[in-house]
């Protein structure tokens, strides 16, 4: 069978960790090499106010706590995968869990890996080719003042913090309340 991509829950943070992990006991058994094909952290590119409020180009998860894995999926690499440090579960269904008696029994079962459907797999890689193939012209730079054109905030100042290279949105603090209150906007409701 050809190989599907899987997502593997882990613990947040430790995503790439769990990439090195993985990689590591492939480079290390041929069996492994056979069935694993790749690992993958889905990232994008985002632009936040740094040090002395300069702007600084940052990588962020996509999903915080996921890892994609393509691979042939069978009890061995599912074991080796499963039992990887940091690695709580697989993402799937849940086979319930049977007691002595043959009754269902308290509490979570064992989880069956589901593959994505080619639909996912569409999704989440068009998502990540956005990033990666289309370079947006930005239309305003971290710490430039803006109002905004309409909405509930119409007529509002702030100061852009942070761009979504990947979502073309821009994080705009305003002070409002004697507080200040972080909101979302795209460029078409921005002006200077």
């Amino acid at each position: 069978p050809p190989p599907r991509w899987y997502i593997v829950q882990c613990n947040p943070g430790l995503e790439d960790s769990v990439k090195a992990t993985i990689m590591a006991k492939v480079a290390n058994s041929r069996r492994l090499q056979k069935t694993v094909v790749e690992v993958l952290v889905p990232c994008t590119k985002v632009t936040k106010l740094g040090l002395g409020n300069k702007p600084v180009e940052k990588q962020e998860k996509l999903f915080a706590g996921y890892v994609l894995v393509r691979m042939r999926m069978d009890k061995d690499t599912w074991f080796m995968i499963k039992n990887s440090n940091h690695v709580l579960n697989f993402v799937g269904h849940d086979r319930a869990r049977k007691n002595a008696g043959g009754g269902i029994a308290a509490g979570r079962g064992h989880v069956v890996p589901t593959p994505l459907t080619r639909d996912e797999e569409r999704r989440i890689f068009e998502r990540l080719g956005m990033m990666e193939t289309s370079k947006v012209p930005v239309a305003f730079e971290v710490g430039t003042r803006v109002r905004v054109k309409g909405g509930a905030f119409s007529g509002n100042e702030g100061k852009v913090v942070e761009i979504d290279h990947n979502m073309d949105l821009y994080r705009i603090r305003f002070d409002l309340f004697k507080s200040e209150t972080p909101t979302e906007f795209s460029a078409e409701q921005l002006e200077r």
